[in-house]
Formats: structure tokens, C-alpha cells, sequence
């Protein structure tokens, strides 16, 4: 537009202007926002998860944090929204090195407002075989929860659970590489 003509933006001397339809759209909650709410969590150290029972990994130390999703010390296995919105929420459970006990089932899955009853989010649980016995007693194995999509309200909270199968045997994970937890806001 030219200095003189009407329009949702214009000039006022050296200032842009922008009119009252311009100005709704901008103000709403999250229109050109800075500042985007994400966190990824991981694990500071092994952590024992007993034969046939899902876990929720704790993670005690954070790469990310935006938004103070996380805590370090107080639930530290959770990621809290702080902005009502769509997350692309996602993790790995990284099991440590076994040499004894068979294993068939490694699992990861992702759990929305856990109540003990670990449900997980839809789509995100992931059943992995373990890889070759020698290769898992050397360097372990990483289980990538599935990635998914979810809407979340201010307070609603994620974690990463894991479980496994080991005949008369726990499990570590986290140890060798950290599992990890990340929650990234997508838009309203």
C-alpha cells in the first residue's frame, strides 16, 4: 500500500500500521510467539526394571527445556505442558548390555497422565526383538517409542515406560546411553 491508501497495513509516518482485523489475528495465543514450550528429559544413570513390569523411566537430568516442562528432582519422569496446544511427542529406551538370560521382547511406550495403570498413548508402543545375542551383550539396544501427535491441555503430563521379557532376570537401562523423553509444542 501507498502512504495515503486504506488497507489492512500502512504507513503513519515512519511507523507501520495495521488494522483492528490484522491486529485479532495477531493477538491470539499463539501468534508470533518467540518462545515455543519443548523439553527433551533423559536419564542420569542405570535404572533396574524388573522381568514382565512396565516402568516409568525416570530422568534426571534434561538437554531442552523451554518451557520448565521438566524437573530435574520432583517427578522427574514427566514432561508437563505449560501451553495448551498439539505436542510431537516421541522417545527411546536405551537398555544397557546383557550377557546372561534370555530376552524376547524389549518395549517402549509412551503414557499420557499415568494413573498406574500404564496405558499408553495410541501408536506409541513399540514391541522391538532383541538384536543378535552378541551384539545386545556388547552394546545393548536402543527401543524408540512410536512418535506421535497428541493434544494436550496446561498440566497434562507425558512419560516414557519400559518393559521386557527376561526369563529370572532385570534389566538396566539408561546406563551406557540415556533414554530419553521429548515433547515439542506444535501449534493450537
Amino acid at each position: 500500500n501507498y502512504f495515503d491508501e486504506a488497507g489492512p497495513f500502512w504507513l503513519f509516518g515512519s511507523d507501520m500500521r495495521m488494522d483492528s482485523a490484522v491486529l485479532a489475528y495477531m493477538s491470539s495465543q499463539n501468534r508470533f510467539r518467540y518462545k515455543n514450550s519443548m523439553a527433551q528429559g533423559k536419564s542420569s544413570g542405570a535404572q533396574t526394571i524388573t522381568t514382565a513390569t512396565v516402568t516409568i523411566m525416570d530422568l534426571g537430568a534434561e538437554d531442552v527445556d523451554t518451557d520448565t516442562m521438566h524437573d530435574n528432582s520432583t517427578n522427574n519422569s514427566r514432561l508437563t505442558c505449560k501451553l495448551a496446544g498439539k505436542y510431537l511427542i516421541g522417545g527411546t529406551v536405551f537398555w544397557d548390555a546383557q550377557t546372561q538370560g534370555t530376552v524376547t521382547i524389549l518395549q517402549s511406550r509412551l503414557c499420557l497422565n499415568n494413573s498406574g495403570a500404564f496405558t499408553p498413548i495410541p501408536g506409541s508402543i513399540v514391541n522391538a526383538a532383541p538384536i543378535a545375542a552378541a551384539t545386545f551383550a556388547t552394546f545393548g539396544q536402543g527401543v524408540p517409542a512410536g512418535t506421535v501427535l497428541v493434544s494436550l491441555a496446561v498440566n497434562d503430563y507425558v512419560e516414557i515406560a519400559g518393559y521386557h521379557d527376561r526369563v529370572a532376570a532385570s534389566l538396566t537401562a539408561g546406563n551406557t546411553f540415556p533414554t530419553v523423553l521429548w515433547a515439542a509444542y506444535q501449534g493450537e
